[in-house]
């Protein structure tokens, strides 16, 4: 998943199959990796994703590489590699609007299957802040053929990360 160098990236398995756990460790990847980096983590609405994907994600970074957590704004800042510290913008899918004017080098959807293909596609264009690698991912139970999700990445040219259905990771 993180070597993978396609712009928007679909992770999709069954429950416990780590995809939360895949979105948080990337982005957290990411956001040291490139020295002032900004992100975004984001789920449908922000008591499910302050709850569970924020808590996660708090769960994989160190707390000495915490500089700063600003609940009010939603954002923390992380040491990096360099001396820029990297920020993560947290929020719900359901105020998308927020998102249109940041310029980000990555972000993360987690439940994507909530969103629209409309959102995904503002969150696209918000993929612009320069000097890093751009990544868009999101993670999800399986979608049906119908959903704009499994037309997007199982019938287009986006790279797909797949846990199977049948596989349960536990630990």
């Amino acid at each position: 998943f993180h070597a993978s160098p396609a712009l928007a990236k679909y992770y999709c398995g069954a429950l416990g199959a780590g995809k939360s756990s895949t979105l948080c460790v990337e982005a957290y990847a990411l956001s040291v990796e490139f020295p002032g980096n900004v992100g975004l983590l984001a789920r449908d609405t922000l008591p499910n994703l302050t709850t569970t994907t924020l808590q996660r994600f708090l769960e994989y970074v160190p707390q000495d590489l915490i500089l700063d957590h600003k609940k009010k704004e939603r954002t923390i800042y992380l040491r990096t590699v360099g001396d820029k510290p990297s920020r993560v913008i947290y929020g719900p899918l359901d105020q998308i609007d927020r998102y249109k004017s940041l310029d980000l080098g990555w972000w993360a959807v987690d439940e994507a299957d909530a969103m629209t293909e409309d959102m995904f596609n503002i969150l696209v264009g918000r993929l612009r802040h320069p000097g890093v690698r751009h990544s868009g991912m999101l993670a999800s139970n399986p979608t049906t053929t119908l959903h704009w999700i499994y037309k997007k990445f199982f019938e287009g040219e986006n790279e797909i990360g797949r846990a199977s259905c049948m596989e349960r990771v536990v630990g």
